[in-house]
Parts: structure tokens; C-alpha cells; sequence
């Protein structure tokens, strides 16, 4: 055994600290109890700013000490690394005390600074309780590993600089079954291609950014054929947003356009389970100002649209004979529209045309005929 003084830089200064080199652990004694630091984590680092000073990294905190003499510190240095070295060389019979008083302790060799080996954390508020096992570079995680919380969380690919950076899986569980995400991380957070599977079925396929979709993706919901939809285009912070196409066949709608903030917004195109096309301005998933829309028979409708796909103001029924309206109408196709205006039947080289104000109902397409 050597007693080399030596002193915690945070320490208080009436409290009394000793601190003990074993061959596997390096423990700091105080009146309030103890800390084990284990030696196959730790990374001791001369401070080149003073000769008296250096440091020791582990996983959760960085320990600074102070030597009364710079060969003081020179002696704890070379004893620490000694000591991590035969640790991860798993030769235990070699003293790193007695190495140095027979001065055969080579001082050039340090340990590796990649080293791979297991943690549970108990402060990193992050990782709280979380186990680590895999790579890691001065008490940070770096390189493959595998990360688990108690609560069944699960990550398991690249880190670097204690996040999750590079190819990786994260597994979260939940009451209906777990969310995976796969794909490129950044920062700690899904950034690029990937993928999320989630409990309800439910998978979307394309870009993230900052750990929202953002980009282009393809969104598949439902289990069924019958109840499932397909979303391909752009998103923004995980909503919808930009130019998309949607094939909703649980409603039997299929819609081509902008969307904004997870609704149909902007120029659109529209189909729904009836057969009937809507072409124009959307706001908030709803039609609105001048449109067109187009039933089953061929007949057309260019005039104000409002919500649910109804007539609402001014515009030109063409009917699949020839015939139009001209004028005001109001209401929704399949339950009978108001219309005020002019009506201008198609006859065989001549045209005739009459006042308006009468109800198109859905039992009689066109009772004017």
C-alpha cells in the first residue's frame, strides 16, 4: 500500500474525503457514506492547464482533484491508468502500486478510449434507471449498444455523444400493443428515412425530421382492405402538409391536392364513394368559392361550392342532355337543391329558354324535361 495525498477540487473545506485505488474500482470515502466508481468506466485525463490537477470521467459526472505537487498527480495518473489498463486486460495480479514503487509501471501505455461494457444509470435524467450495454468513449455512449428503461422501452443501434445518432431501432410499448421506429437517427432523434409501425396498425414509410414526419412519407391506416386508407406525399412536423394524394376507401373518398395542417387546403381534386368529382378551392377539409363538380350521368355543375360538397350561390348546371341553369342554387344533390335562375333547353337548331325558380329533387334529375 502508498498513501499519496490528494483532494476533490468540489470538495468542501472542513470535510474530511479519502479516496482509495483498488484493482477494480476506485472508491470516495466521506462522512456521509461512500461511492464506488467503477474502473472499467473511468477515463482519467491530466489537466494540462495545471500541474497539479486531473480528472476522472465516468458515465455520470467528471471528478476533478488537486495534488499538493505536480509528481503527486503523476503518481495518481499513471496509477489509474495501471490499473484501468489491467482491469480491461483482465490481469489482476500486477499491483499498480507496486509496479510503481519497483518502477516498472510504463507510463507511456494508457488505456483504450473505446471501451465496451454495461451501466445502470441512476442521475443522467435521460437514461434514469435505464441499463446500458455496448460502446462507449469517455464515459459517453459511442458506437453500437443496446439501451432499456423499466418501463420496457427499448433502443438498440449507433450513438454518439451519449445520444442516438446513426442506424438504430426504438421500441415503446403501450396499453394496445408497442410503436417501433426504425430508421436514421440525429441527435437523439429520428432524422431522415425511416419508418413507424404503430400499435393500431397502422405503418408510415418516408422522411423525419427532429423526430416528426416531415417530408415526403407514406402514411397505410387500417388492418382491412375494406377500412384501410393510404396517404402518399408531404408532411411537416407531423402533420400533412404541402401536396398529397389520399385513397380513403373506408369512406370511399380519394382526394388529389394541397393540404395544410393535416387538412384538405388549397387546390384539390376530389372523388367520392357516389361518383361524384369536385375540383377547386378547399378550406379546412371543406369546399369553398368556385368549383366544379361532375355526377355520374355527366352532368356539371361551375359555380360557388360550399361544405359537404353542396351548392352555394351563383353558377351554370349543365345537364347530360344539353340542357343548363343559369343562376342561384342551394343545397346538396343527393337531397334536392333550391335553384332560382334561367333554364335553357337545347332543341334541334334553335334554343329556348325560360325563368327558374323551382326545386331539383333527387327522385326527378331534371323535372323540367
Amino acid at each position: 500500500q502508498q498513501i499519496i495525498p490528494i483532494a476533490a477540487c468540489s470538495g468542501g473545506r472542513f470535510a474530511t474525503h479519502h479516496f482509495v485505488l483498488f484493482h477494480d474500482k476506485f472508491v470516495h470515502s466521506h462522512f456521509g457514506g461512500f461511492q464506488n466508481y467503477s474502473l472499467e468506466l473511468a477515463w482519467v485525463e491530466a489537466d494540462t492547464k495545471s500541474e497539479n490537477v486531473f480528472a476522472i470521467t465516468t458515465p455520470e459526472e467528471t471528478l476533478a482533484f488537486s495534488c499538493r505537487v505536480p509528481s503527486q498527480k503523476t503518481e495518481w495518473v499513471c496509477c489509474l491508468n495501471q490499473a484501468i489498463r489491467n482491469l480491461l486486460n483482465s490481469d489482476k495480479r500486477d499491483n499498480p502500486v507496486q509496479s510503481l514503487k519497483s518502477g516498472h509501471l510504463d507510463k507511456r501505455l494508457t488505456p483504450p478510449m473505446i471501451r465496451h461494457a454495461s451501466f445502470v444509470f441512476t442521475k443522467l435524467p435521460a437514461y434514469k434507471d435505464a441499463t446500458y450495454k455496448g460502446s462507449w468513449l469517455k464515459g459517453q455512449l459511442h458506437g453500437f449498444g443496446k439501451l432499456s428503461w423499466p418501463d420496457g422501452r427499448k433502443y438498440t443501434g449507433r450513438f454518439k455523444n451519449n445520444l442516438q445518432h446513426g442506424e438504430g431501432e426504438y421500441i415503446v410499448p403501450g396499453n394496445g400493443g408497442d410503436t417501433v421506429f426504425r430508421g436514421t437517427w440525429k441527435n437523439g432523434k429520428l432524422h431522415g428515412l425511416g419508418s413507424a409501425r404503430y400499435p393500431n396498425g397502422n405503418f408510415y414509410e418516408g422522411f423525419f425530421k427532429d423526430g416528426l414526419r416531415d417530408g415526403h412519407g407514406i402514411l397505410k391506416e387500417g388492418r382491412f382492405l375494406s377500412s384501410s386508407s393510404i396517404y402518399i406525399g408531404q408532411w411537416l412536423q407531423d402533420k400533412r402538409h404541402g401536396y398529397g394524394v389520399l385513397d380513403n376507401e373506408k369512406e370511399g373518398e380519394k382526394y388529389m391536392g394541397m393540404w395544410q395542417d393535416d387538412c384538405r387546403h388549397g387546390n384539390g381534386i376530389m372523388v367520392t364513394l357516389d361518383d361524384i368529382y369536385y375540383e377547386g378551392n378547399f378550406v379546412n377539409n371543406n369546399l369553398s368559392g368556385y368549383g366544379t363538380m361532375m355526377f355520374q350521368d355527366n352532368t356539371v355543375f361551375k359555380g360557388e361550392l360550399g361544405a359537404g360538397g353542396s351548392l352555394n350561390g351563383k353558377g351554370v348546371l349543365s345537364l347530360s342532355n344539353g340542357d343548363s341553369i343559369q343562376g342561384s342554387f342551394c343545397g346538396v344533390w343527393s337531397e334536392g337543391i333550391k335553384v332560382s335562375g334561367v333554364y335553357q333547353k337545347a332543341v334541334a337548331d334553335e334554343q329556348c329558354t325560360s325563368d327558374v325558380d323551382s326545386l331539383i329533387s333527387r327522385d326527378k334529375k331534371h323535372p323540367f324535361l
